[in-house]
């Protein structure tokens, strides 16, 4: 009767509740008939030949059948499954690498703590389930590593380990590439007198005034005035953002859109919209191939 209940009951509750292909309850299943093929004969010689005052059969039924109420329950209540932490082991700090740290009360109204993002993640920690996988949102990952902080690299790479959360046991780990990058490299234009010979000492503040120098009476309602006169600006004030959650101004393109139609046209960006895409990186090729986690970092563009 108790064996019926199990195999009517169990087989299911594993394979729906618990997610474990049906092959490996199967799997269990025959494993546990073939350790009863074992263990039957010796458990039965033993019970013929035990001697007490209860009989032969009534003592084991004595221990066995508390026994078999803790494994009934433990069948029942497996462990919440698995947990799977990320690290970075060669960009282990983003302090230095980014100035995102001077200007977050400005921008965003809090003080975080070093290298710990919008979201509350840093460069190690543990991922959250969301439905049907795990994922980090909001890694303040840059480009640089730490055994070269000065040299660009867009394809950092992120250990992913799991662990069963029962036992703590590790049960798996990957090699996940996280690609972040100034790969478009906006140095190779927008560099003091590269264009309407605009020279203010930095990339990002060239840029600012190009900006203003283009578009600032056209800016909506609330975000008036030269951005140069308000740094630190963000773009997705105005420009919506999917990686800040930021909605920007109704009717003007997110960041990339805009980024993207200004671009289109100008031919000479060619050449580094062709020298910027390293696809000759061996981690290119990692990249494809593996599945990708979503080990998501949440970038800001932030000028001063």
């Amino acid at each position: 009767m108790l064996m019926m209940m199990l195999v009517v009951y169990l087989a299911p509750f594993y394979a729906s509740e618990m997610g474990l292909e049906l092959a490996a309850v199967g799997g269990i299943f025959f494993l546990a008939r073939l350790w009863d093929a074992l263990i039957d004969p010796v458990v039965g010689n033993l019970s013929d030949l035990t001697v007490s005052r209860f009989g032969r059969r009534k003592p084991w039924i004595a221990v066995g059948t508390p026994l078999l109420m803790i494994a009934l329950y433990l069948f029942f209540s497996p462990p919440e499954g698995v947990s799977v932490t990320y690290l970075f082991t060669d960009n282990t700090y983003s302090v230095g690498k980014s100035n995102f740290w001077d200007y977050d009360q400005q921008l965003f109204g809090v003080d975080l703590p070093s290298n710990v993002g919008l979201t509350g993640k840093g460069l190690s920690g543990e991922m959250e389930l969301d439905g049907d996988h795990f994922v980090a949102e909001g890694i303040p990952l840059t480009e640089f590593r730490d055994s070269d902080p000065t040299t660009p690299y867009p394809y950092q790479l992120a250990t992913v380990v799991v662990y069963d959360a029962g036992t703590g046991l590790e049960l798996a780990r990957t090699i996940a590439v996280a690609p972040v990058s100034t790969e478009m490299r906006c140095d190779n234009c927008h560099y003091d007198g590269g264009i309407e010979d605009i020279a203010t000492g930095r990339v990002e503040t060239n840029i600012l005034t190009l900006h203003d120098l283009e578009n600032m009476d056209e800016y909506p309602p609330g975000h008036t005035g030269p951005l140069m006169n308000r740094r630190p600006i963000l773009c997705a004030e105005c420009h919506a953002s999917n990686a800040l959650g930021a909605p920007g101004v109704a009717d003007l393109p997110n960041l990339s859109k805009a980024m993207h139609d200004r671009h289109k046209f100008i031919t000479s960006n060619i050449r580094w919209l062709v020298s910027s895409w390293p696809s000759s990186c061996p981690d290119m090729a990692r990249r494809r191939a593996l599945a990708r986690p979503r080990v998501e970092c949440s970038s800001s563009s932030v000028a001063r």
